[in-house]
């Protein structure tokens, strides 16, 4: 159960927080997580090296630069919510990481991918009539497949496959790539020209991967 915290509500916060800063601020302290993943690894025992410490700075400061600082204007105790709602999502996503690993000791890969799935279905979307009226709009239903199925589907089996390979450190440090691989997607899409601190970031979170599994 407590290797689901990530998206049962670092995901949810995640969202709020983006909401209430915009993307620039929220995501960067968002992301803090591969830090906090590091710190949680430690606690539980799991080994973490000298490339993986070094390599998480140049990798979180790629987001940084690739997003920039730019914020919303919202102050007061709705600035403040979205300040805690990304230091949330950051200290459920880093402990999330690190728990995933120790749970690999008792199920498998698979297993522990539908658990976690199970887990979260029932907790965020139980079969109520609420929920289940919702599923009736066929566009709702089109967006949970796409979505569902590439992100809590395909992209959690292969964060849960890969902290079973390299460890929740090194995992977390790649994950870094997300927000600017999705400015990248968003402007190819839209046809517009990546903009140089894209590159830059993106080159920076590469070098941060890359220097994790050189040392």
């Amino acid at each position: 159960f407590l290797s689901s915290l990530g998206p049962l509500i670092g995901d949810v916060m995640y969202i709020n927080s983006i909401k209430i800063l915009g993307s620039g601020l929220a995501v960067i302290l968002s992301y803090t997580y591969v830090f906090v993943a590091q710190l949680a690894a430690y606690v539980l025992g799991e080994s973490v090296g000298l490339g993986t410490v070094l390599g998480s700075v140049p990798a979180f400061l790629g987001v940084v630069v690739a997003l920039g600082l730019d914020t919303r204007t919202v102050r007061g105790a709705e600035f403040t919510w979205g300040i805690i709602s990304a230091v949330l999502t950051a200290f459920t996503w880093g402990i999330s990481a690190p728990l995933i690993r120790y749970a690999l000791n008792y199920v498998d890969v698979v297993t522990l991918f539908v658990l976690r799935l199970l887990i979260i279905w029932l907790l965020l979307a139980p079969p109520i009539p609420r929920v289940l009226k919702m599923l009736r709009n066929v566009d709702v239903v089109k967006a949970l497949l796409i979505s569902g199925t590439v992100g809590w589907g395909i992209g959690m089996l292969l964060f849960i496959y890969s902290v079973s390979c390299i460890g929740s450190s090194n995992t977390a440090i790649g994950t870094a790539l997300v927000p600017v691989l999705t400015v990248i997607f968003s402007s190819t899409l839209l046809r517009k020209r990546i903009a140089a601190n894209v590159v830059v970031g993106a080159g920076l979170v590469a070098a941060g991967i890359a220097l994790s599994a050189a040392l």
